[in-house]
């Protein structure tokens, strides 16, 4: 997982802007091999990740209008 998330796109501090060429996916791989600095981005990224997903993932668009994608459920109101 955590080898995954430091090849998003939007991790620029691991995929080596202004570095054109030197932080690879394999370079990546090598340096998240060593377990210090793989508990820390695994603690302070990822984890913290997880949990938001996972908070999310009960949670739908509910019926009352609370969500934008939820089906309107009020009449309009009169001009």
């Amino acid at each position: 997982m955590g080898e995954a998330f430091g090849e998003r796109p939007g991790h620029a501090w691991l995929n080596g802007t202004g570095d054109a060429g030197y932080h690879t996916s394999e370079r990546i791989d090598q340096l998240l091999a060593i377990w210090p600095i793989y508990s820390e981005i695994d603690e302070r990224y990822v984890t913290p990740a997880l949990v938001v997903s996972a908070e999310k993932n009960g949670l739908s668009n509910g019926p009352n209008g609370t969500s934008e994608g939820a089906p309107n459920t009020a009449e309009d109101a009169p001009s």
